[in-house]
């Protein structure tokens, strides 16, 4: 699994998170396959909860200054993947990293979080920073 520039966000501060993301996350899948994701998970979901959930908030800002309504289709992909992640993280407080919890992450991860790279944040590369008026999204 590798980057793919297609899913990166017209915004240089927020593309090198997006990277930084996309790294962490495969970074983890490969921990998992070497049967190391237990040691790895806290780490990751740290991670995420600081970096990814704001990268979300600016993207969202973004989307709105390009005249997207609240709570379209992307909006709503992201509410969902931060409430799968709430919920894993508090599972993980509570039965510590086990395999169905790892599982778990990694469907999150690249069911959820890498799917919506390719299908969403591919969708925001049209648009281009400082300009209201870019392609619409379908």
């Amino acid at each position: 699994m590798e980057w793919n520039i297609k899913w990166q966000i017209p915004i240089p501060e927020l593309a090198q998170v997006q990277k930084d993301i996309f790294k962490q996350a495969k970074n983890f899948l490969d921990e998992c396959s070497k049967g190391n994701g237990k040691d790895q998970v806290e780490s990751l979901f740290y991670f995420f909860n600081k970096n990814w959930t704001t990268l979300l908030e600016k993207e969202e800002q973004f989307m709105s200054l390009h005249g997207l309504p609240p709570h379209n289709p992307h909006q709503q992909d992201h509410a969902q993947l931060k409430n799968r992640m709430g919920h894993l993280i508090q599972r993980l407080s509570k039965e510590g990293a086990t395999l169905p919890l790892l599982l778990e992450t990694n469907q999150w991860l690249i069911g959820g979080v890498l799917k919506h790279m390719a299908d969403h944040d591919a969708q925001l590369s049209r648009l281009e920073p400082g300009r209201e008026n870019s392609p619409p999204l379908n």
